[in-house]
């Protein structure tokens, strides 16, 4: 079959280039484009598709921080916070200096519950040596906007005025 084959293309009968009995596997994605999709699929904000897509770039690459915040996105965005709080935990932890990473960690604390841990982190930022005015500012309004929907509790061993309870009738004391 093989010297049939053989004197067929050689006499310009079959173009062996183009025959092909077998069909040919498709090649698996390449990183790139699989990265490149990762990145469209945020851009639309197809949160699935982004997760699906962060997945696969972590399947080659599991550690890469874009795909790590990608999947934290899609996490957040599709209401799965408790997971999308690990993954920016865990990428925080390997990249402490990341301000904005951490920026996002606290609006994540914050979402799940945690307003306390997300001040903790916002004021951390402010008083960073390296923070810039910009971030420093971020930071402040995003803690005015935590006193707005999560007001802090004020100390114990500190009253405020008018809310001391009325004295009791019987000893006279609150």
């Amino acid at each position: 079959v093989a010297a049939a084959l053989g004197v067929a293309a050689a006499t310009g009968e079959i173009d062996l280039a183009a025959w092909n009995p077998l069909p040919r596997p498709t090649p698996a994605p390449t990183l790139i484009v699989r990265i490149d999709a990762m990145r469209a699929a945020v851009a639309e904000r197809r949160w699935g598709d982004a997760r699906e897509a962060a997945r696969r770039v972590r399947e080659r690459l599991p550690d890469d921080p874009e795909a790590m915040r990608v999947e934290a996105a899609a996490l957040f965005q599709t209401g799965r916070l408790p997971e999308a709080r690990e993954t920016l935990r865990r990428l925080s932890a390997r990249e402490p200096e990341d301000l904005g990473l951490r920026h996002t960690l606290a609006r994540v604390e914050a979402a799940a519950g945690d307003p306390e841990t997300a001040r903790a982190i916002l004021r951390a930022i402010r008083s960073h040596p390296r923070a810039t005015e910009a971030q420093r500012e971020a930071a402040m309004g995003e803690l005015i906007q935590l006193d707005f929907t999560h007001p802090e509790p004020p100390p114990r061993n500190e009253r405020r005025r008018g809310s001391d309870p009325a004295p009791s009738v019987e000893t006279g004391r609150p």
